[in-house]
C-alpha cells in the first residue's frame, strides 16, 4: 500500500479540486517588505504568491550554508546517523539529475560540483533532529510566521546550478511553504490548475533573489523553478498549515 501512496501519479488522480474563486483575481506576484499581522490576515492561507524581500533579517545561513558546509554536516564515507537518514528515512529529491542518493551527491567531484561535467539540481528533507538543530543556528522562521500557525518540523535544502530546476509540478504536503533564496537566482512559472483555466490567470513568473523568501501554496498552484544567473541557488524552506 505505501508504494501505491507515495506513487505520483496515483496522487495526481486524487489531487482535490480547487476553488477557483481563491485564484481568480491573482494576477502577479507580489513584492512586500515588513508584514506582520497583515500576513495572516492576507496572505498565509490565500492563492497570493508574494516574495518577502526583508525575510532573512538577523539570519547567517547565507554566509554559512555551502556545498562544503553541508558536506561538514552529512560527512560521506561514514557510519553519521545525520547521512544515514537521508539515505534511509528522510527523502531525497534527484529530480532530473543523474544522482540517485545523498551519499552520491556529496561525495561528487569538484568537476562535477562546478557544473564542468554536467549541471545538476537535486533536494532533500532534513528529517534528522540533530542535524535539524545544527542548520538552524543559522536561520530562525521567518519573522512574518505568527505563532498561530502551525509549523513542520522537517525543513527542505535545494541546492542547483544554473540551467536546471523543478519541472512543473503540484506538491502533495498539507499546508502552503515559505523557500528562502540564500544564494543565486530562481525564476519560478506558476500555472492554473486544470479545472480554472479560463477563470484563473494562466501563468505568472517571477524572479526570486538571495536574500528574499518567497511564499506559495505549492499544493494548488502548479510550479516550476528554474535557476538563472551564474550562481549556484541554495534554498531553505518548510511548510506551516
Amino acid at each position: 500500500v505505501s508504494c501505491i501512496v507515495k506513487n505520483e501519479h496515483f496522487l495526481e488522480y486524487n489531487r482535490q479540486p480547487v476553488d477557483c474563486n481563491a485564484c481568480k483575481d491573482v494576477t502577479e506576484v507580489l513584492y512586500v517588505n515588513n508584514i506582520t499581522q497583515e500576513f495572516l490576515q492576507k496572505y498565509a492561507f490565500s492563492m497570493q504568491p508574494i516574495v518577502v524581500q526583508d525575510g532573512q533579517k538577523g539570519w547567517t545561513a547565507s554566509k554559512t550554508f555551502s556545498y562544503e558546509y553541508f558536506k561538514s554536516v552529512y560527512p560521506p564515507g561514514s557510519k553519521e546517523k545525520a547521512l544515514s537518514q537521508i539515505e534511509e528515512r528522510c527523502q531525497f529529491f534527484p529530480y532530473a539529475t543523474d544522482i540517485s542518493t545523498a551519499g552520491e551527491f556529496f561525495n561528487m567531484s569538484k568537476n562535477r560540483l562546478e557544473g564542468d561535467e554536467d549541471h545538476w539540481y537535486i533536494g532533500w528533507s532534513n528529517c534528522e533532529g540533530h542535524t535539524a538543530n545544527e542548520l538552524r543556528k543559522h536561520y530562525k522562521m521567518p519573522y512574518f510566521l505568527s505563532p498561530e500557525l502551525d509549523h513542520s518540523k522537517i525543513d527542505w535544502i535545494f541546492m542547483g546550478l544554473p540551467g536546471h530546476g523543478a519541472p512543473m509540478h503540484v506538491d502533495f504536503v498539507p499546508g502552503a511553504s515559505w523557500q528562502a533564496q540564500l544564494s543565486g537566482e530562481k525564476e519560478w512559472t506558476f500555472e492554473t490548475p486544470p479545472e480554472c483555466y479560463g477563470i484563473c490567470s494562466s501563468k505568472m513568473k517571477v524572479t526570486v533573489k538571495a536574500g528574499d523568501i518567497i511564499i506559495l501554496d505549492g499544493s494548488r498552484w502548479y510550479h516550476e523553478t528554474n535557476i538563472i544567473g551564474k550562481d549556484m541557488s541554495i534554498v531553505i524552506g518548510s511548510e506551516y498549515y
